[in-house]
């Protein structure tokens, strides 16, 4: 075993890598602040470099990038490769089109703007089904060093002394370490600063990387540090992971990354003990490790549609294994090779190839050219309310009129809610010209029908009012029966919703529960005090976190029964009946109608996600299908027509 600083750098990669595939499983979800560790490292291992290469020769643009190339590129590039070639079989199929595109940013070393300018959170589901997801570190370590190269340029050109340099580095660390800090959004659902600037703006990483190459340019000769100080580097880490999981994100970030300055920094001398000898290895082998160990897993996932843990540990020990053949075989070869330019050239055009096998990907015979291909792209299109732009427009006043369904028919029906409401809009389209029905259509993703308040996300009482204003626009444009839906067990369960009426947020399960209930209570009384008869329709029994998007390729062309998963309605637990029948009350108790689909979606009780004569019934774990929509679309014409046909109570 080496001495030196190596050692600790590399303890401390392996460290951050073992954080990130922890977080990536799923079993540490502070585990992400393993990135923030790599960028300190960067940050003082490249300053270094730069340093003791000034003493021995001239610095150049060229020559330094050509070394980071060499270093970083042939791996990735190999990557890219692979992940072009195999995505469209073995990835997620509703994913590959992000993949691809991602794919292209990185061969540019721009994974991160693109993710940037596309708006992307980083934890969300759809988003963390794409295979490159994170090669936004990368592009933003690319980037780095190309402003450093710069820097480096002109401080010498300028002839700035190394005082005024550490100044200026320490000023920019302090500054932007304080815009990062004021900005960054701690509840991590971007509610007044969109999460994907944390993540991917490479502004928002200066103050690591800076702080890193800060160390490197202040270091006292000779430098005997005390032990304990690399020991107390390592348990700020941890405390990072765990405060970036249970109390604030931004106060993980910050340990970890200080953790992280005091143990680079720290250097003991003699032999690196032996249980430390474990993460020097997967130190050694951190780079091709965190290159391989997302496809991996997210082809694993793909495969598995039930999530078991086999399939992701054994996507996480190939990885290990592809990481050290790389590592061993291609990277160190040509890290040392002295044709550093020939690395270059090869490099560029392995990434070119990569490209290449990115734009033709779709082509792929094996996953695009099967019926079940085809049948997959029908059933699980999106529903007519994204593709007609009805999301988030007014019944009245809309620049192009109302959206609506059948205008010639007589008798009109309000459709208004959520997505869980705009997934009706096809069965409803199948069946409004037999039955004379007039639906016009005012549905926004992340909007319940409640007279609630979105709290975390940034809609505020905009999606209150959008119920609201159209509940009164459907009485003036004649409706006489409203259809509200609400994906009740979202809003109560998951952490991307924060609710509230006013400016109080609430976040409590319970809370949450009671506030919703309430809210829709009291949209059933207000389509009631309008004169229009209420049909509520219960959102469907959520099935985990089941995604037919989330289908590999291959299977959802050749055996998609693979990919399907079903569950039973007795397998309901007490708080989702609970809250179902809470929802029932809060609508009959202010004279509206309620409707349960399952009759129609999950005969003899068993709810499934595919049916072998129909077809998919379901895009996710809460959402229809296409061929989902028709079969609820009968159902819901049926209540509505007895609806229709009850004489109505004078007001």
């Amino acid at each position: 075993m080496s001495h030196g600083r190596n050692d600790v750098i590399e303890a401390m990669r392996g460290l951050a890598v073992a954080l990130v595939i922890a977080y990536h499983l799923g079993w540490a979800h502070g585990g992400f602040v393993g990135v923030d560790v790599f960028f300190v490292i960067s940050g003082f291992v490249v300053a270094s470099s730069i340093r003791r290469r000034r003493e021995t020769e001239a610095f150049r643009i060229s020559t330094f990038l050509g070394r980071r190339i060499a270093r970083l590129g042939p791996a990735l590039a190999l990557l890219l490769i692979f992940v072009a070639l195999t995505a469209p079989l073995l990835g997620p199929i509703g994913s590959l089109g992000v993949t691809r595109q991602t794919g292209l940013a990185a061969t540019a070393g721009g994974a991160n703007l693109y993710l940037l300018a596309n708006r992307v959170a980083y934890g969300q589901l759809d988003n963390e089904r794409n295979a490159l997801l994170h090669t936004w570190s990368l592009g933003v370590e690319e980037q780095a060093y190309l402003a450093a190269a710069v820097a480096t340029a002109a401080c010498l050109r300028l002839r700035l002394g190394r005082s005024l340099i550490r100044r200026t580095v320490l000023i920019s660390v302090a500054a932007s370490a304080f815009i990062w800090w004021a900005l960054a959004d701690p509840t991590g659902t971007g509610a007044w600063w969109p999460q994907g600037h944390a993540f991917f703006n490479p502004a928002m990483r200066i103050w690591q990387l800076g702080l890193g190459g800060w160390l490197a340019l202040h270091a006292p000769a000779p430098w005997r540090p005390h032990p304990a100080w690399g020991w107390g580097g390592v348990a700020s880490i941890g405390l990072g992971a765990i405060l970036a999981d249970s109390i604030d994100g931004r106060a993980g970030v910050v340990a970890a990354t200080l953790g992280a300055a005091l143990a680079v920094r720290s250097a003991p001398a003699g032999e690196t003990a032996a249980f430390l000898r474990p993460a020097v290895a997967l130190g050694g082998v951190s780079y091709s490790l965190y290159l391989w160990h997302w496809p991996l897993l997210v082809y694993s996932r793909a495969l598995d549609p039930s999530r078991t843990w086999l399939p992701e540990l054994a996507a996480v020990a190939l990885a290990i294994a592809l990481a050290t053949c790389s590592t061993r075989y291609l990277e160190r070869p040509l890290r040392s090779s002295i044709e550093r330019r020939r690395v270059v050239v090869g490099s560029g055009l392995a990434a070119l190839t990569a490209a290449g096998l990115f734009v033709v990907a779709p082509l792929n015979p094996l996953a695009f050219s099967a019926p079940g291909a085809d049948t997959y792209r029908l059933q699980l299109a999106p529903h007519p309310d994204e593709t007609s732009g009805c999301r988030w427009q007014p019944l009245r006043d809309a620049p192009d009129g109302p959206c609506e369904i059948n205008p010639e028919g007589n008798r009109t029906v309000a459709l208004i809610g959520d997505s869980t409401a705009g997934q009706l809009m096809h069965g409803l389209a199948e069946l409004a010209v037999a039955n004379d029905f007039r639906v016009v259509v005012a549905t926004a993703g992340g909007c319940p029908a409640a007279d609630v308040d979105i709290m975390v996300g940034g809609a505020g009482d905009r999606c209150r009012r959008f119920v609201s204003d159209n509940l009164r626009d459907a009485g003036e444009l004649g409706a006489s029966v409203v259809v509200l839906s609400t994906a009740t067990p979202v809003y109560v369960g998951s952490d991307e919703f924060g609710l509230g009426r006013g400016h109080a947020l609430v976040d409590e399960t319970a809370e949450k529960a009671s506030l919703v209930i309430a809210g829709i209570g009291r949209t059933t009384q207000e389509a009631a005090d309008l004169d229009l008869a209420v049909l509520y329709v219960e959102p469907v029994l959520p099935i985990g976190s089941w995604n037919a998007r989330a289908c590999a390729g291959v299977l959802a062309a050749h055996a998609p029964n693979a990919c399907a998963v079903s569950r039973h309605l007795h397998d309901r637990s007490s708080s989702e009946s609970a809250l179902l029948e809470a929802q029932r009350d809060a609508v009959t108790g202010a004279g509206g109608v309620t409707v349960d689909l399952s009759d129609a979606l999950c005969p003899g009780g068993e709810c499934r996600t595919r049916d072998d004569a129909v077809g998919w019934l379901r895009r996710d774990a809460h959402h229809l299908s296409i061929a989902g929509s028709e079969l609820a679309g009968d159902m819901l014409v049926r209540t509505l027509e007895d609806i229709l046909n009850q004489p109505m109570e004078p007001s």
